[in-house]
């Protein structure tokens, strides 16, 4: 039962988040203004730009906490250690953003309306909130790698509502943007401090002594978790960069909200996959690459699955739930192409999910690595090339094509590796089943309620449709693995049966 609990506190925790960016946008968006809208969007691109080793680090941590053979005083001394290298790179975060705030901002941010030392300012204050946040990610990777995932999305939760949420209140009487930043670095320390207390409740840290030794026969698999975290940030943070560099800060709010519609496709399928890593971890090390290989496909199935089912449902009514959820059909005519763009891409980034999580769970990087530099080689010129073409939508074409090799040039390779011989069950019935049942059964529905008023019932009939699709895909998954019981097929015991 325990994996079933972890699985359902990340997809409440990551659930949250989403439905959190959602509701909180449009407002400040509404209370700011457009631009200034773009500046808190640009704090979130130079947040994950400048935690590079810190997610080298964390997934360290999670992977070592994971793992059955680990005892408490080496936990307890690993995360000492890793405590004492983050302040390191904390001071050296804020030195960054601090010395480069006026170079930062004259190359990204063209603003119209807010002063230039305004906006240097507000840079300066993000530098300082990330040097604080990346411990709350220290501490957050130490309770997912012990499995006490539904301890850390409560908190991420009442994190996200405090940090994100409670701000439009003060926001809302007094209209600045240093009372935003101001309030994301006061949260950001309180948290830090109850994020730790709660990881101290598994993981004594009294007697606990940072320890260099520790990181030797760590420093192959962190190195790599910190290059795959450089790719990674710019595989999906160069396009952002590259549109604040080649167009307007308005340009690059709207750039940016066509992102986070299409992130909605990983809402469900990013904390399904965090919760198998661990056990993906535990079946590799002990090892039972039978129960492995079950476990891959059942947890890939499923992911497709569920992000299919949302993706469908977003490219059929994304125009009008654009406009009900911005209040703005200007922005939703503007937004849509991109949106569709976006929406396919990160469908097939959920489907490399699983294959990423294995090469991870054996503590392999050199492939993601690989992979990931030949698509930045091919992601900036793309977008220049692309942007000058065809504006703000051909931004999104290079990701989309990219997307599309990867994904099944990394599933092959990682499948060769690890799991030989399952890969055409991979990409055939893991993959290409759940999104063509996704496709058939919801485009009729949509069809059908096409003669049905519209405006705000598309929501309900959204719904309507991602539930029948999920309820036809639950149905031949269980067809497809006999003996499966919807109601406890993520309980352990039966997981691998």
């Amino acid at each position: 039962m325990r994996l079933l609990k972890n699985i359902i506190a990340n997809i409440a925790g990551k659930v949250w988040t989403f439905v959190s960016i959602y509701l909180f946008i449009p407002l400040y968006v509404k209370i700011l203004g457009v631009e200034a809208y773009a500046v808190i969007a640009f704090y979130a691109t130079l947040q994950t730009f400048l935690t590079l080793a810190d997610v080298g680090l964390t997934a360290t941590l999670n992977r070592e906490f994971a793992k059955a053979t680990s005892d408490d005083a080496y936990k307890a001394d690993l995360l000492r250690t890793f405590e004492y290298l983050y302040l390191f790179l904390a001071g050296l975060i804020s030195c960054i953003t601090i010395i480069f705030a006026p170079q930062i901002t004259s190359g990204f941010l063209k603003s119209e309306t807010i002063a230039f030392n305004d906006i240097v300012y507000y840079v300066r204050l993000m530098g300082l909130t990330i040097s604080c946040n990346i411990f709350v990610y220290l501490y957050q990777g130490g309770m997912l790698g012990l499995q006490k995932q539904v301890a850390m999305n409560v908190l991420a939760i009442i994190f996200n509502a405090v940090k994100a949420g409670l701000v439009v209140i003060p926001l809302w009487f007094y209209r600045d943007m240093s009372l935003y930043f101001y309030w994301q670095l006061g949260c950001t320390v309180l948290f830090c401090g109850i994020y730790r207390a709660q990881l101290g409740k598994y993981v004594s840290l009294s007697p606990a002594k940072a320890d260099l030794k520790y990181l030797k026969p760590l420093w192959h698999y962190t190195v790599g978790m910190i290059l795959m975290a450089v790719i990674y940030a710019a595989n999906t943070q160069i396009d952002k960069l590259a549109v604040g560099s080649l167009l307007s800060l308005t340009d690059f709010a709207y750039y940016f909200l066509a992102t986070t519609v299409g992130h909605a496709v990983l809402m469900l399928a990013t904390p399904m996959g965090t919760a198998f890593l661990p056990e993906l971890t535990r079946l590799f090390s002990i090892p039972d690459v039978l129960s492995a290989k079950r476990l891959y496909h059942k947890s890939a199935f499923l992911i497709t699955a569920v992000s299919s089912a949302v993706g469908i449902v977003l490219l059929l009514y994304m125009e009008p739930y654009i406009a009900i959820w911005q209040q703005n059909v200007q922005i939703a005519e503007t937004i849509t192409p991109l949106s569709r763009l976006f929406v396919v891409s990160f469908l097939l980034l959920s489907v490399q999910l699983v294959p990423y999580y294995t090469a991870l769970a054996n503590g392999h990087t050199r492939t993601n690595v690989v992979i990931g530099l030949i698509t930045i080689s091919l992601l900036w010129p793309g977008i220049s090339i692309f942007v000058h073409k065809f504006g703000l939508t051909g931004a999104g074409v290079p990701r989309l094509i990219l997307s599309l090799v990867t994904t099944f040039v990394l599933g092959g390779i990682i499948l060769r590796k690890f799991l030989k011989g399952e890969f055409y069950k991979w990409l055939f019935r893991d993959t290409f089943l759940p999104i063509v049942v996704s496709v058939a059964v919801a485009y009729p529905l949509y069809l059908v309620f096409s003669y049905f008023p519209q405006g705000y019932l598309t929501l309900l009939y959204g719904m309507l449709v991602g539930g029948i699709v999920l309820l036809v895909n639950g149905t031949v998954f269980c067809k497809l693995y006999s003996g499966v019981n919807l109601k406890i097929l993520l309980t352990k015991h039966r997981l691998y049966e």
